[in-house]
């Protein structure tokens, strides 16, 4: 697992499209590949 800190804006365009705006993130590389991005203050993604 890699974990990264960026300041960053994210475009999803899976099943649903969203888009949200330049914040500090939290960005946690997996083994399999996948990745995920947490955002200070989400109930989630606390950090």
């Amino acid at each position: 697992m890699r974990l990264l800190v960026v300041r960053c804006e994210v475009l999803d365009t899976g099943r649903l499209t969203a888009r949200l705006p330049e914040a500090v993130r939290l960005l946690v590389f997996k083994a399999d590949g996948s990745f995920l991005v947490h955002e200070p203050g989400c109930a989630a993604g606390r950090f």
